[in-house]
């Protein structure tokens, strides 16, 4: 399994509910209809109300992201599948567009996971 593991920030504008919306039933599905070799799109949510800032800062002066987003890949046919497919003009276009009404492109990073597995405990 391959993974991609990105950590997004919602445009300022947005509060974190109307960017987990948008994110939820628009986004989310829209990169699913265009990049079929996604085996699993995970879209995980920090509880700003459990944040507890230092005196003096705001929860958005702390908490760098407001979403960190996994995808997976059943393996490397699949992942050269998705590059592939970022490469696409349109479906870059398409995905562009799409993160311009609610991602901050500036503070979010997208990075490749070597992903390690503990054994279960017995």
């Amino acid at each position: 399994m391959i993974k991609l593991m990105a950590f997004v920030s919602r445009l300022p504008h947005l509060d974190r509910e109307a960017f987990k919306t948008y994110y939820e039933t628009r986004h989310a599905p829209l990169i699913l209809s265009l990049i079929p070799s996604i085996k699993g799109y995970e879209r995980n949510y920090p509880d700003a109300s459990k944040v507890r800032p230092p005196e003096g800062k705001s929860v958005d002066d702390v908490l760098e992201f407001d979403a960190v987003t996994v995808l997976r890949f059943d393996d490397r046919d699949g992942f050269d599948a998705f590059k592939r497919a970022m490469k696409d003009p349109e479906i870059t276009r398409i995905i562009q567009a799409d993160e311009a009404n609610f991602l901050d492109g500036a503070k979010s990073r997208l990075y490749v996971i070597d992903e390690r597995l503990s054994p279960e405990p017995a």
